[in-house]
């Protein structure tokens, strides 16, 4: 039995929570705090409109089809990259040289 004006508010806050929301507020360690404010940021009235935006806005930004893909990538080793060179400024003649430039 309860005396709150909407009892199932408190079965919306999940179980992981609840521990959490019995400390006090100065007892609670940065996690718990994000939790909590995690939590508050998501079923706060006041803030309803800007979520309701937000979802728009994640929908246009999928909606677009931009692809994102790996451009570049770091090497797996310290292999430094080497070069062929042109004898003699002739284009069509490459000699390689085996070890890169410092």
């Amino acid at each position: 039995m309860t005396g709150s004006a909407s009892p199932l508010d408190l079965a919306r806050i999940t179980a992981k929570l609840r521990p959490v929301l019995s400390l006090v507020a100065a007892k609670r360690s940065p996690e718990q705090i994000r939790q909590v404010a995690e939590y508050f940021l998501s079923v706060a009235p006041a803030l309803q409109p800007i979520r309701d935006r937000l979802q728009i806005l994640e929908r246009e930004l999928l909606g677009l089809g931009i692809v994102s893909t790996l451009v570049m990538q770091e090497r797996a080793g310290f292999e430094r990259p080497a070069t062929f060179l042109r004898v003699r400024g002739s284009f069509t003649s490459l000699d390689f040289h085996g070890e890169p430039f410092t």
